[in-house]
C-alpha cells in the first residue's frame, strides 16, 4: 500500500530561495510550506531514495485566521486537508485562487470543489492585496479542533492560532453551479452583475401570508397588525435552459415585526418587507405599491441587498437597480436622494394597476449635473401571486470587482479581504 505523510513546517532558507512567493515582507502573514511524501513498502513516517517528495509554499495569518493555500496542492489534497485540520485552528478560513487561464482549470476547480471548497467568486486582488490574474476564489473553513498550533520547523518557536466563525456546509454541485455561473458572468462582464432567480413555493406562500399574519398585542392591550421583514437565501442554483437559476427561499428564523406602517430591514442579499391588510383599511386603498420610504430605504442598502420584495396583498413587488446606476451607487449623493424623495412618493389612491403603475416608476430617469442623458434608478417587477414562483432576473452592483450571489459569499468575501 502507498502510504502519504503530509506535515506543515515553517521555510527554512532553502524554501526561501525556491520560492520567492513566500519573501513578501507583508504584515500579519506568516510563510509555510506543506510537505508531501509519497513512500512505497517503508513504515510511515520514514523516508527512502524511493519516495516522491513535494514542497508547496503556504501564507497564514494568525490575526485574521486566513491560510492562503497554493492551487498546486490539488495534488494529494484530501491528505493535505486531514494535516491542516490538526494543524491549523478550528474555523479558520482556507483560500485558493485557481487561475482562470491555466489549462487544467476544470479539473483543478472541481478537485477543490469535491473537497469541501465553496463560496465561488472571481478576484485579481488577493488576501494580502497583491495583484493576481484573474482567478476563481474557494474556500472552506477548516474542520480541525484544535484552539491552539505548533508548527514543525527547523529553527525557533511555536506560533499560536485562534478560531473565528462558521461559514456552513458545502453542498459541491450547488457550488460548481455557482462556478460555472460566475465564469460566465465574467466573460460578459460589462461593469454589472446579474442573477437569474425564482422564489420556492414556501417562500412565495410565506410572503403571501405576510399581508395577513404579525398580529401583535400593543400596550393597551388590543391587538393590531405590524409589518414583517426578514431575510431571503440561495437554497440551492440549478441549470436550466442553458442559464443557472439561483433557487430563492424564506429564512424563518429572520423574520420580525416592526411598526404599523415601517419596519427596519436588515442588509442581507435578498430580504422583504410586507404591507399588512389593515393597512390598506386604514387608507382606504385596494392597491400598496411601494413607497417613497420602501425607495429610500432600498437606496441606503445600496451594494449590500441585489433585490427587495414588497409584499402586498395583490401580489410582490421586487425593487432592484437599473444597470446604470448599479455601477454608479459609490455616486450617490444628497441631490440623488432628494429627487427620489421628490418623484417616488405615487398616491395610493391613484387608479394605476400594479402594470402601469411600475411602468411609470421604471421611466423616472435622473441626470446629475453636468450629465449629457438621464437614466432610471430603480427597477420594479411586478407579480401576481399565482406568477410569483416564476423565475425573473435582475442586474445588481459588483463588490470590489465580484459578484457575489449570496449573503454566504458576501461574508466570507468580507473576512477574506478585509
Amino acid at each position: 500500500m502507498i502510504k502519504t505523510q503530509v506535515t506543515i513546517i515553517e521555510p527554512s532558507d532553502n524554501h526561501h530561495k525556491s520560492f520567492p512567493y513566500l519573501n513578501h515582507g507583508l504584515p500579519d502573514f506568516s510563510p509555510l510550506v506543506v510537505v508531501v511524501v509519497v513512500g512505497g513498502n517503508k513504515s510511515f513516517g520514514f523516508k527512502d531514495k524511493n519516495d516522491s517528495e513535494k514542497h508547496y509554499p503556504l501564507l497564514y495569518s494568525p490575526k485574521k485566521q486566513i491560510c492562503i493555500k497554493n492551487p498546486e496542492c490539488h495534488h494529494h489534497l484530501p491528505e493535505i486537508l486531514e494535516s491542516m485540520s490538526v494543524t491549523l485552528p478550528k474555523d479558520a478560513i482556507i483560500w485558493v485562487p485557481i487561475d482562470i487561464a491555466r489549462e487544467d482549470f476544470v479539473k483543478v476547480a472541481n478537485t477543490f470543489v469535491r473537497n469541501g471548497f465553496e463560496n465561488p467568486y472571481i478576484n485579481t486582488i488577493s488576501p494580502h492585496s497583491l495583484n493576481m490574474p484573474p482567478s476563481l476564489c474557494l474556500s472552506m473553513k477548516n474542520k480541525g479542533l484544535n484552539k491552539q498550533v505548533t508548527l514543525s520547523r527547523g529553527v525557533g518557536s511555536p506560533g499560536e492560532m485562534s478560531a473565528p466563525g462558521d461559514f456552513g456546509e458545502s453542498n459541491p454541485d450547488m457550488t460548481l453551479n455557482k462556478v460555472y455561473d460566475v465564469l460566465q458572468q465574467y466573460k460578459n462582464n460589462e461593469g454589472v452583475c446579474f442573477v437569474n432567480v425564482q422564489l420556492t413555493k414556501k417562500a412565495v406562500d410565506f410572503l403571501k401570508g405576510t399581508c395577513f399574519s404579525g398580529f401583535q398585542k400593543g400596550k393597551n392591550g388590543k391587538k393590531s397588525q405590524k409589518e414583517l421583514t426578514g431575510e431571503l437565501y440561495v437554497k440551492n442554483v440549478i441549470p436550466k435552459d442553458g442559464k443557472f437559476i439561483y433557487i430563492i427561499d424564506i429564512n424563518l428564523h429572520s423574520v420580525k415585526a416592526g411598526k404599523n406602517e415601517s419596519v427596519d430591514v436588515e442588509p442581507h442579499r435578498y430580504n422583504f418587507h410586507s404591507h399588512p391588510k389593515e393597512a390598506y383599511e386604514r387608507h382606504d386603498v385596494d392597491k400598496a405599491w411601494p413607497s417613497v420610504v420602501d425607495y429610500l430605504g432600498y437606496l441606503q442598502l445600496g451594494k449590500n441587498t441585489i433585490f427587495h420584495c414588497v409584499a402586498s396583498i395583490e401580489g410582490m413587488y421586487v425593487l432592484s437597480f437599473t444597470p446604470h446606476w448599479s455601477q454608479r451607487l459609490d455616486q450617490v449623493d444628497k441631490k440623488l436622494t432628494k429627487f427620489v424623495d421628490k418623484n417616488f412618493e405615487i398616491d395610493h389612491e391613484e387608479s394605476y394597476t400594479p402594470k402601469e403603475y411600475t411602468k411609470l416608476i421604471n421611466n423616472i430617469k435622473y441626470k446629475p449635473k453636468g450629465e449629457k442623458k438621464g437614466y432610471p434608478i430603480f427597477h420594479v417587477d411586478f407579480f401576481t401571486w399565482k406568477k410569483a414562483g416564476g423565475a425573473f432576473s435582475v442586474f445588481f452592483p459588483q463588490i470590489g470587482s465580484s459578484c457575489l450571489v449570496s449573503q454566504k459569499i458576501v461574508n466570507n468575501y468580507r473576512r477574506v479581504h478585509h
